[in-house]
């Protein structure tokens, strides 16, 4: 098992909690204000360090407190000493003020990674409870927050440990960390927009049916909720562009959506002579999917995008882009010296910086899914990522543990 050892400073954002609104995106032929709002809110949380017993579920109140930023870990020093080591229940409360411009959105936290149950309270009210501690999870608490100065809304995260069952991994050779170990985000967005609720995506779904080299095919999926109470003719528009910002395609699609409702579409584009992906020639793509209603840009989201097919040989192995490939590389688990699990997205962007350095084309993730942070470098630097679902050594036969 491997890990690059390497000291780095963990450069922290300041959370300022005046929003603007001039969050400018690219598009291919002009510049386009973003309606949706996003930024990280790491700073300033309060870690009550007495834990919760089993009894208690929450803390209206507790003196017990360390000012901490995240990602945060409680395990970070104590998981070589077996007497300290903490699997165990504790919380974190974050004061949040939201401004007036935000009435009328919808607005959502999104949680990169908890381990591994959260229970979310806003204002002491429990909104939504979360199991597994290595995907991300998004929230939404438009109609459980006061806006405005003078408004504060406190952010409360039961976070669990203890092991438990019905959630994997069981066992295995690693440690369990607990805590809110990468990055929170607020979100916010107008009534109508894309699905944040599937998952932790982004509502936006892409894949490539066929690829060769003288062809591709993209397919984007996506699901487009209406939180209005009148029914909706949307538009969405995907566009397509290379790493200079050229547009490559565009195509749209058109949908009525029924008030409260959701709707799914499915929308195709073949791309010619495609620049392929591997781990010589990292060539990547963007696929932009805006939501338009009467010509007027309502939401954006943007996903990578990168070309490539491959096969497997008994005897040879990989063949990538029709071409063999040796896989040269290296284990990565996601914790470091220090932080515990807990670990600044520098870090981790070093780790990929020197894998490659040191001439590996491969990374395997561990038994776990790590950070979009890991996945996204992975794709820019040209490594090819084995990663995993959490299950290690110990598997229970019931269905409330697969779908955790």
């Amino acid at each position: 098992m491997t890990n690059y050892k390497f000291i780095s400073n963990n450069i922290r954002n300041s959370l300022v909690l005046f929003l603007s609104f001039i969050i400018i995106s690219c598009s291919p032929n002009k510049e386009k204000q973003n309606p949706r709002v996003e930024f990280k809110i790491n700073d300033d949380w309060e870690f009550i360090t007495e834990e919760l017993t089993a009894e208690q579920s929450f803390w209206k109140e507790n003196e017990n407190v360390e000012i901490v930023s995240l990602p945060h870990t409680w395990n970070k020093n104590d998981l070589l000493d077996s007497s300290t080591y903490k699997r165990a229940k504790f919380q974190y409360n974050k004061k949040l003020i939201l401004d007036n411009k935000l009435i009328g959105k919808r607005v959502f936290l999104y949680f990169e990674a908890v381990n591994q149950i959260a229970d979310i309270y806003i204002n002491s009210k429990f909104i939504q409870q979360h199991k597994g501690g290595y995907n991300a999870f998004t929230v939404e608490i438009t109609d459980n927050v006061l806006f405005g100065n003078g408004n504060d809304n406190i952010i409360s995260v039961v976070v669990d440990n203890q092991h438990n069952k019905n959630i994997p991994p069981l066992s295995a050779d690693f440690n369990f960390y607990g805590g809110i170990y990468r990055d929170v985000w607020l979100i916010a967005t107008n009534q109508a927009h894309f699905s944040l609720s599937k998952f932790g995506s982004k509502g936006i779904y892409i894949s490539t049916p066929k690829v060769t080299e003288s062809e591709a095919s993209v397919q984007v999926k996506g699901i487009i909720k209406n939180q209005t109470d009148s029914q909706k003719e949307l538009i969405v528009v995907n566009t397509i562009t290379d790493k200079n910002g050229k547009e490559i395609a565009s195509f749209e699609t058109k949908l009525n959506i029924n008030a409260h409702e959701e709707a799914n579409f499915t929308a195709s584009e073949n791309i010619e002579k495609p620049k392929l992906w591997s781990p010589n020639e990292p060539n990547l793509y963007t696929v932009y999917s805006e939501l338009f209603e009467n010509g007027k840009l309502i939401d954006k989201v943007a996903n990578p995008l990168g070309f490539r097919f491959y096969s497997f040989d008994a005897q040879k192995g990989l063949f990538l882009n029709g071409k063999h490939i040796k896989l040269m590389g290296s284990n990565r688990h996601q914790d470091f010296t220090d932080f515990g699990s807990a670990v600044p997205d520098s870090i981790r962007i070093l780790d990929l910086k020197n894998a490659k350095k040191a001439g590996f084309n491969f990374i395997r993730l561990a038994h776990y899914p790590q950070s979009s942070i890991v996945l996204n470098k992975a794709d820019e630097l040209g490594l090819i990522i084995w990663e995993e679902i959490l299950i290690s050594i110990t598997i229970i036969p019931l269905f409330y543990f697969g779908d955790t």
